[in-house]
């Protein structure tokens, strides 16, 4: 073996000769069994490893740094030579002039250079390496400096391993404990649909739920990072988020493209349809489509109508070609109006659509951003951006680029020809078409018109105000709401199925969280319940001696004594850790509207119809108490200090008064006149609100200026540890709004409830929210929203 080496070694040519033969040799194999590059987490571990070892073979016979470039070169070119029937563009001539380009150029071989190209050269280097300390003598010594570079390519070639390797996932759907529920679901599996491996993420709080799959737009997109943004569909349907063939995690399944057609695609839509019906034991799903997507949507519901409950079409297409014409003729405009004459030059040198070349697309569509901009448009929602999330390995996203760029060019030519004005002038179910208000003419002109000559059971177009071409990501609460509507028009009933299930007695109130957020009290007319969160048993009840007052029940911040009012009027302060009576007064001549304690829990503050305020201590002594004007008082809210009392009466303004001497500070104006009346501090002291005759308003108390008002509320609260205000909207059918104070955004809105919420608690850790509406009380996880229990006033 040493002779041959050394006869190799002392012939540069034969070295040469070998090294390009065994490289060759290697780019074959790569182009037979992996054309478009490594497209698997394990195909690129593979090549990573065997471009290392191809590079220190290399590098040994070689016995020359020149190993490094003539390796990566012999393989480029055989392997480029040899995959040259693959089509698809990061797989066709490079163009780096455009966006599209780009991204063809960074997925389709910047990154596979990286897998190969890369860990090649440097195997290269260690290749000759060890050719000189067996003594090949060509090998000059490279110094600290290349010594460092070494190094240093080593430790990325381990990071990007490291990167690569790390696997998808998706987090299980948990209770408060932080224990996956029994009985949800939360996975990613790989099913055969059309002969091919394709992906589905499932998720829902209940396998009982109703089935609602998802099909993204593209063609060749992928929406599993956006369908995760917003979990509140998860409270009502098992959600079927679907990576089709050539997308995103099924990526690998786009060749052969002779087989991917449109028509295969409704084929595929239908194969995953019955896949869900065998699995979940339904004979229906609801079907949601999103551009694309609505078309994949509408003609599988037209071939097979009975396996779906309802359709519902967002950002719904109806003619390719003539949307594709009017945004042409829209870009167009927008170009001269804005002087861009270089674009105008392009658009009018490649006319109307439809085009071959998929560069041209991007010259005619890519600007609608530009052309039709909106308010409140989230770039981070649109494909591209969503593809960071843990559904996604490293793989997948760069799957969900170039499956983006190469699925698109192969199925949207097919597209050419539908029209649904013509081809679907009838459906068989109930059809639901979701517009956004700021919709590109192009889509929402032909909707409308198709819209308007469809035949079917029953059919509904709902406009989102604030959308563009993607409502369902765009306004996801409003979009969810939907979805609960259509479950009620088709009698479809959800499964909770909370850990355990929660039975509260007689009346839903909720009091408050226990300091450790992991305990709620409930009120009932003949005491207080404390549940464990964890468990939801009933650790402790708390009998009253008449039946209580509605909704006059407070818990100190400590937690460790509780008020209520009696059936006489009386108050009575009791001590939790032995449930022993602190005290018993009677202090007030008219029923008691609101009781608050001071944030130090030395003082209990009562307000009554009888017009007075009063400061109790802790031995149930009156210390002070005044008249705000104005009638009976309704509300009264203690600042986080202790400093500051506000209150309403009924028929006059939000007043602050100081609880040192009762003076009034400030007038912020308003009027009370609703027993659901009610005004707080937020926790930093920098905001009140007061629910009034004229509906929800917030003032800044450092300028007394007033942010909002007019909200139609019932019940609203700060949460202690963020600056976040949670009001019921009784006009958006009785949702909960959570909004930041700091901007003044919607963060999320919950839905669910059926009457008018008149109960807001956070807890202490802002992580949880109660709401009631008479009927359930349902507890909430604030970041998410997502729903964690529901408790009824009777148990099956």
């Amino acid at each position: 073996m040493r002779i041959v080496l050394e006869h190799i070694w002392s012939d540069w040519r034969l070295s040469l000769a070998v090294t390009i033969l065994m490289v060759a040799v290697f780019g074959l194999l790569c182009a037979w069994f992996m054309p478009r590059g490594p497209v698997t987490t394990s195909q690129a571990l593979v090549s990573i490893v065997s471009s290392l070892l191809i590079g220190i073979l290399a590098g040994f016979v070689m016995g020359t740094r020149w190993s490094m470039l003539i390796t990566p070169v012999a393989f480029m070119v055989v392997f480029e030579l040899a995959r040259n029937g693959i089509e698809g563009p990061t797989v066709d001539n490079i163009h780096l002039s455009s966006m599209y380009g780009v991204i063809a150029f960074s997925t389709g071989r910047l990154f596979h250079g990286v897998l190969v190209l890369a860990p090649m050269i440097l195997g290269a280097v260690y290749g000759a390496w060890i050719a000189s300390s067996v003594g090949e003598g060509n090998i000059v010594p490279v110094g600290t400096f290349g010594l460092s570079i070494t190094g240093l390519s080593s430790l990325a070639i381990i990071l990007v391993v490291f990167l690569v390797a790390q696997p998808a996932t998706t987090n299980p759907i948990i209770n408060p404990g932080g224990e996956p529920i029994s009985g949800s679901i939360a996975e990613l599996i790989s099913v055969p649909i059309g002969g091919h491996e394709q992906v589905l993420m499932i998720r829902g709080r209940s396998v009982d739920n109703p089935v609602l799959l998802y099909l993204a737009g593209g063609p060749g997109g992928t929406d599993l990072g956006a369908m995760r943004a917003d979990v509140t569909l998860e409270q009502y349907f098992i959600v079927v988020t679907w990576d089709q063939r050539g997308t995103g995690k099924s990526y690998a399944a786009l060749d052969p493209i002779e087989t991917l057609t449109y028509e295969q695609m409704v084929s595929d839509t239908i194969e995953v349809t019955n896949y869900l019906r065998d699995r979940f034991n339904v004979n229906k799903i609801y079907l949601v489509g999103n551009s694309w997507g609505s078309i994949l949507g509408i003609l599988a519901v037209q071939r097979q109508p009975e396996l779906f409950h309802a359709y519902v079409g967002t950002g719904q297409m109806v003619s390719p070609r003539e949307t594709d014409v009017m945004f042409y003729e829209d870009n167009l405009k927008w170009a001269k109006q804005t002087h861009n004459g270089n674009l105008v030059d392009e658009l009018q040198q490649i006319g109307l659509p439809p085009y071959e070349n998929l560069k041209n697309y991007e010259t005619a569509l890519s600007h609608e951003l530009a052309w039709n901009p909106y308010s409140g448009l989230n770039t981070s929602k649109e494909m591209l951006f969503n593809l960071f999330v843990p559904e996604n390995s490293l793989m997948d996203r760069i799957n969900g680029m170039r499956g983006l760029l190469d699925t698109f060019s192969i199925l949207y030519p097919q597209l050419q020809e539908i029209d649904f004005r013509k081809d679907v002038q009838s459906m068989d179910i109930p059809i639901y078409i979701v517009i956004g208000k700021h919709e590109a003419r192009g889509r929402a002109v032909l909707a409308k018109e198709w819209f308007e000559m469809l035949s079917a059971p029953s059919k509904e177009m709902i406009i989102f105000e604030h959308s563009g071409h993607r409502p369902i990501f765009e306004e996801p609460a409003e979009f969810a709401s939907l979805m609960t509507r259509i479950l009620d028009d088709n009698n479809i009933q959800f499964s909770n199925n909370p850990t355990h299930p929660v039975c509260f007695d007689t009346f839903l109130a909720p009091i408050a969280f226990m300091p450790d957020s992991e305990r709620i009290l409930v009120r009932a007319e003949s005491g207080v319940q404390i549940f464990n969160l964890a468990t939801m048993e009933e650790e402790l009840f708390l009998e009253s001696p008449t039946k209580l007052k509605r909704p006059t029940a407070v818990l100190s911040l400590k937690g460790d004594m509780l008020a209520w009012v009696l059936e006489d009027n009386s108050i009575q302060l009791i001590r939790l850790s032995d449930q022993s009576v602190i005290y018993t007064t009677h202090i007030h001549s008219d029923p008691i509207t609101k009781l608050r304690f001071s944030p130090d829990g030395l003082k209990l503050y009562s307000a009554s119809h009888d017009g007075w305020v009063k400061e109790l201590n802790i031995d149930g002594q009156i210390v002070s108490e005044f008249q705000p004007y104005g009638g009976e008082v309704l509300g009264i809210g203690i600042s986080a200090d202790g400093e500051t009392i506000a209150t309403i009466p009924f028929d006059g303004p939000v007043k602050l008064w100081d609880t040192a001497n009762y003076q009034m500070l400030i007038d912020l104006g308003g009027s009370g006149g609703y027993d659901t009346s009610d005004v707080a501090f937020s926790s930093n002291g920098q905001f009140i609100a007061a629910d009034l005759a004229t509906g929800l308003s917030a003032w800044d108390i450092s300028d007394h200026s007033l942010l909002w008002n007019g909200i139609n509320s019932m019940a609203f609260a700060f949460s202690p540890q963020e600056n976040i205000l949670a009001y019921s909207d009784i006009s958006k059918n009785h949702d909960i709004i959570l909004r930041s104070l700091n901007d003044k955004q919607i963060l999320n809105t919950l839905i669910g409830h059926q009457g008018p919420v008149w109960e807001l608690i956070f807890s202490p850790d802002s992580q949880l929210l109660a709401s009631t509406d008479g009927k359930e009380l349902r507890i909430w996880r604030v970041d998410g929203g997502e729903l964690l229990y529901i408790g009824k006033s009777s148990c099956p």
